[in-house]
């Protein structure tokens, strides 16, 4: 089986692609963290929209995990993620792609955590998460949720 797991910013698009039929076999094949073009926001966008087609095109998965933007300090931000979300869920979703939107209960429900440090020490034993750098490990995690333990 093979997932992707995305997290944006308001003009990034961090993601991972993982393989497997387990947790515990589930590797990563490829990520990235492409930004986008500086200059007019429905271009960014546009180009959002473009790297994703891309991105499934090449991959195929049978399911996308996206980490959702949840309300913060920086509401202008927030809600610029919110819109990198959106651009998300109608891509993947007109290429007739199953998204789960992941926030933090569901993340921490997927792995039968209570609180932040059930979490991660449930994903710690995970190869996938345990060998992944820090910038990368919530992709990893939101993606590996939807594989069966």
């Amino acid at each position: 089986m093979k997932v992707i797991g995305i997290r944006c910013t308001k003009d990034q698009l961090h993601w991972v692609v993982l393989e497997g039929a387990t947790r515990a076999d589930a590797v990563v094949l490829e990520h990235q963290e492409p930004k986008a073009p500086a200059g007019d926001r429905a271009e960014q966008l546009g180009w959002a929209r473009k790297e994703l087609l891309e991105m499934l095109t090449r991959h195929t998965p049978v399911q996308v995990c996206l980490r959702v933007a949840e309300g913060g300090q920086n509401v202008a931000a927030s809600l610029q993620r919110a819109e990198m979300d959106g651009v998300v869920q109608a891509t993947v979703s007109e290429r007739g792609i199953p998204v789960w939107r992941l926030y933090s209960a569901t993340i921490r429900s997927a792995f039968s955590a209570r609180k932040k440090v059930d979490l991660e020490a449930a994903t710690a034993v995970v190869p996938c998460v345990a060998t992944s750098v820090k910038v990368r490990r919530e992709q990893v995690v939101v993606a590996v949720a939807a594989f069966p333990a």
